[in-house]
């Protein structure tokens, strides 16, 4: 065999490396929604084992948690900016920072979403995404994306990104 047989042989279109790579990245994701899911039951577990459930219609028990995902956390882009107004020094001043999230690697995102749901159907377990910023006092405010935060520590402003479960049983 020749050598250039043998480049023929092991050249990849630029398409199939792509196709490998993302088949690559869809099981490490797959991974991190799994052991996610093995913690939203667990969390869900915790909450009924210490009684905080609700009563529905016919004796059924609802059970809900709050799983913070870092995995989704991942996928959004934080972006800062600043544009100035008025002199420095003077009162007309104003630095004008803000924030911005917004959602920038979909493919993956939705991917994990939809990976962590199928898991969760066999259980009748509930998973929606749910975003919240961190306010003075770590108090936290649901939010949705994309968001723009206006104000003072833009550059420590943080967000968090929850799986909201919850199972009727």
């Amino acid at each position: 065999m020749s050598f250039i047989d043998e480049l023929n042989k092991n050249t990849k279109t630029p398409e199939q490396v792509a196709d490998e790579k993302w088949e690559a990245e869809k099981e490490i994701i797959s991974n991190c929604a799994y052991r996610d899911y093995f913690g939203i039951k667990q969390a869900l577990i915790n909450e009924a084992q210490n009684g905080k459930y609700s009563l529905i219609s016919n004796n059924k028990k609802c059970v809900s948690a709050k799983y913070e995902c870092s995995y989704l956390r991942e996928c959004i882009k934080k972006t800062c900016s600043s544009n100035p107004t008025g002199r420095i020094g003077t009162s007309n001043y104003k630095s004008n920072e803000r924030v911005d999230y917004k959602i920038e690697r979909y493919k993956q995102y939705n991917c994990y979403i939809d990976t962590i749901k199928n898991f969760a159907v066999k259980d009748n377990i509930k998973i929606e995404p749910s975003f919240y910023e961190l306010g003075i006092l770590s108090k936290e405010t649901r939010i949705s994306m994309p968001y723009t935060y206006k104000g003072y520590g833009v550059i420590t402003h943080k967000i968090k990104v929850y799986l909201s479960c919850s199972i009727e049983y």
